[in-house]
């Protein structure tokens, strides 16, 4: 009686071809290729992307073979240098490296999911939605499941814009027998400056870029309709659009050098940056937006300016020049010198400009220089300490959001598996970077008590009502909510300032209520318009006057605030100001508090 057991039996003949085990060069090189990947994952963790894409692309380097072991350390180092990538902007640089990742393996869902945000960064919103679709088919995923809602939204929308774009050039066939004749102009731009003058005579001191009325060849076929006449209304005549363009330019960037002279480094930023809306094609107005948000404090994104210019405009030694400028702010000096050797290669000999790229290389040679004598006796000394203490564990090939997720570094043995001998060597870097992740997570748990009773102390700064909490919660179905899910309900109760208050309190009431919680919930998705939506919603919404300052306290601290705060309108920095007020006349002990952080919004509070 009951069922017989089964044996599974190997057919005759048929041996499993076993893997050959790694040469002991291969496996020597795959644990120094595992040691930059570790290393990488220390500045990931520290917000230094550049120097992690270093340490992925040297761990790339140094695997040379197509032994599983390494094929999937490599899968490891691409996918983290993509993360790099989409982190500064370099969405082209990001696709490439997760097309590597699928070729191999088509279901790496974190490949196709930071491929899929590259895409839609760059618009291309029919791949994007592929990429999404083919993470659901792999498994549930609230994250992907948002982005299709999202990217869906976006491509009927430009759907939309060019189902009317055509219509009118339909209904207007005077325009449309005017559209052949503008070609001749950008066909006759190539020939007559084949060689692009970019490596201007401009000198390469702290100065703005000089801005002509044409782009180089390249930046004109480069940019889209659409996008060169963003900013400014399209008319049915696209040359009177672009003068028009470029006239708002040109008195952007007057308001700009005039700021920049004076030292109002701020508002030179803000003009410069509404002249790459109004002209995105000219590579000058990027290399002038780089000097000023350099001038401001902001090397990361003077560093990604100068990269536009640098994209635009290859040929630009000034733009090299802005980026090495940047890079060097960062720490970043390996990336630097290399920006500076281009920029001095494409500067004319003997130029006041080359001079300056070889002062700056100079310098940054010998910075580099005095750094790396310091950290040699540092490595000298682990690798002595770690002969007598090492454990033996090999090499471990985890995943850098999985590090980024966690409190404390992943037990268990990983590589255990492998077989291969381990190298006897202590993960410095992902040591010290999982234990500034620890003490990170310690102290948002040790906030939270204290959260806690300051909200017994002071009644105001409890969360919204629960009628507006409920209708919020029925939306998330009770599940802590995503910024994505946010951001959909915000819009909806917004409605562009004709919601109503209480539902707008209701959607905010999904934002974490301190600093540290809000920081991770907002994470790297911050824009400008969902900055704006904070802002205004916040003045908006009928809510404690503690607890909307306390709002815009803890905003911040979240990355890229910096960004959006310095292009932020006027009515946005009104709201700011009458929140921001309202909470010192409610708790008059926060002035201070509220007085600094006024300041970062641009502000002032009486």
């Amino acid at each position: 009686g009951g069922m017989r057991k089964m044996v599974i039996q190997d057919d005759e003949g048929e041996e499993e071809q076993k893997e050959a085990p790694l040469s002991a060069a291969a496996e020597a090189a795959l644990a120094k290729a595992d040691e930059m990947r570790v290393a990488g994952n220390g500045f990931f963790t520290e917000g230094k992307y550049e120097q992690a894409m270093e340490r992925y692309s040297e761990a790339l380097g140094t695997i040379e073979g197509s032994h599983t072991l390494e094929t999937a350390l490599a899968a490891k180092c691409l996918n983290n240098r993509a993360a790099c990538a989409c982190q500064l902007q370099q969405y082209r640089a990001a696709i490439a490296d997760c097309t590597k990742v699928l070729a191999r393996s088509p279901l790496d869902v974190k490949a196709l999911m930071r491929r899929g945000f590259a895409y839609e960064s760059t618009e291309k919103y029919t791949k994007a939605i592929a990429d999404m679709r083919a993470v659901l088919s792999i498994g549930p995923s609230p994250q992907a499941s948002a982005a299709c809602i999202r990217l869906e939204k976006f491509a009927r929308q430009a759907a939309s814009l060019q189902a009317a774009d055509a219509a009118a050039a339909a209904a207007n066939p005077k325009a449309k027998a005017k559209a052949p004749a503008a070609p001749p102009a950008p066909a006759a731009a190539p020939p007559a400056a084949a060689k692009p003058s970019a490596p201007a005579k401009a000198a390469a001191t702290p100065s703005p870029t000089p801005v002509t009325s044409s782009a180089t060849p390249a930046a004109e076929t480069k940019a889209a309709a659409p996008k060169a006449a963003e900013g400014v209304a399209a008319t049915k005549d696209g040359a009177s659009s672009k003068a028009e363009a470029e006239a708002e330019a040109a008195k952007a960037k007057e308001r700009g050098t005039a700021a920049l002279k004076r030292g109002d480094y701020r508002a030179a930023a803000e003009a410069y940056r509404e002249c790459t809306k109004l002209c995105p094609s000219d590579h000058a107005h990027f290399s002038n937006l780089s000097l000023a948000l350099l001038k401001y404090g902001q090397p990361a994104h003077a560093a990604t300016a100068a990269r536009m210019c640098t994209e635009i405009a290859p040929e630009f030694a000034k733009g090299f020049y802005r980026l090495g400028q940047a890079q060097r702010a960062q720490g970043a000096l390996s990336s630097a010198m290399d920006a500076f050797t281009q920029a001095l290669r494409l500067a004319p000999k003997g130029s006041k400009e080359a001079a300056e790229v070889t002062k700056e290389l100079a310098a940054c040679e010998n910075e580099a220089s005095k750094a790396a004598k310091p950290a040699a006796r540092a490595t000298s000394a682990a690798a002595s300490t770690a002969a007598s203490k090492s454990s033996g564990s090999g090499p471990v090939v985890e995943d850098i959001t999985e590090e980024v997720a966690m409190a404390g570094p992943k037990g268990g043995g990983a590589s255990s598996s492998a077989g291969a001998k381990a190298p006897k060597k202590v993960d410095h870097e992902h040591a010290k970077a999982m234990a500034k992740r620890a003490a990170e997570i310690a102290a948002a748990k040790a906030a939270a008590p204290a959260t806690a009773k300051a909200a017994t102390a002071h009644p105001t700064t409890n969360p919204p009502r629960p009628s507006a909490a409920a209708k919020v919660g029925s939306a998330v179905g009770g599940s802590k909510p995503s910024l994505s899910a946010f951001e959909r309900t915000l819009n909806a109760a917004w409605k562009n300032g004709k919601g109503s208050a209480s539902d707008v309190e209701a959607a905010l009431s999904m934002v974490p209520t301190t600093a540290a919680e809000m920081i991770s919930f907002v994470g790297e998705g911050l824009t400008e318009d969902l900055f704006s939506g904070l802002l205004l919603g916040t003045q908006m919404a009928e809510e404690p006057a503690s607890l909307a300052a306390s709002r815009l306290c803890h905003l911040t601290g979240v990355r890229r605030f910096d960004m959006c705060a310095m292009f932020v309108g006027s009515k946005e920095k009104a709201a700011a100001k009458a929140v921001l007020a309202a909470g010192v006349a409610a708790e008059p002990e926060r002035h201070d508090e509220l007085s600094k952080a006024a300041s970062k919004f641009g502000v002032k509070l009486s």
